[in-house]
């Protein structure tokens, strides 16, 4: 008999209550309300992906309503002193695209502790930011309906062919990680 193991709540965008422009140590710590926006906390994330294999699900949506997903089948963040890079993500699949494997090994950027190209500051957020910035945002701006069309690129955006680019605000974002099932 198989037992399935639910995804945890790793962070949660979906109206814009909680303010995602935090410092390192709040990163570092999480914050928020596990029923309402949080982040689980990089030193969480660290501890709990190099304990045991984990899967990263991200659930997406628009404004219109349309839902996409990303899947990785192997997350693992590194501890504090290498800056939480993103070590790991394995294997993409999802019908969103892939928007974070361009972000692969690079480390976390918060703007008081931001990397050599300043995207914490640039993007208005905090996030594993790749070469040139990387293909998402998931801890930028949030935008409200009539606002959803962000040509500065710094609202909570996925950047990809399938789906929607970087002037384009998501209504919802869910990351949600569990133990690699066998």
């Amino acid at each position: 008999m198989s037992i399935a193991i639910a995804f945890w709540r790793d962070q949660r965008r979906e109206n814009g209550k909680t303010n995602f422009i935090r410092k390192w140590m709040e990163y570092r710590e999480g914050f928020g309300n596990i029923t309402g926006e949080f982040f689980i906390g990089l030193q969480t994330l660290h501890q709990l992906t190099k304990s045991e294999q984990y899967e990263l699900h991200i659930q997406l949506e628009d404004f219109e309503g349309e839902q996409r997903f990303a899947h990785y089948d192997r997350f693992e963040v590194d501890e504090e002193d290498s800056g939480y890079a993103l070590l790991s993500l394995g294997k993409y699949t999802g019908n969103a695209g892939d928007a974070l494997t361009h972000n692969l090994h690079a480390k976390f950027s918060t703007y008081d502790e931001d990397n050599l190209e300043k995207c914490a500051a640039r993007k208005e957020g905090a996030w594993w930011y790749g070469d040139k910035c990387g293909f998402s945002n998931l801890n930028g701006i949030y935008s409200v309906g009539d606002q959803i069309y962000d040509y500065d690129g710094v609202g909570v955006f996925w950047n990809t062919a399938e789906w929607h680019d970087y002037t384009y605000s998501l209504k919802t974002v869910h990351m949600l990680i569990r133990p690699k099932l066998n």
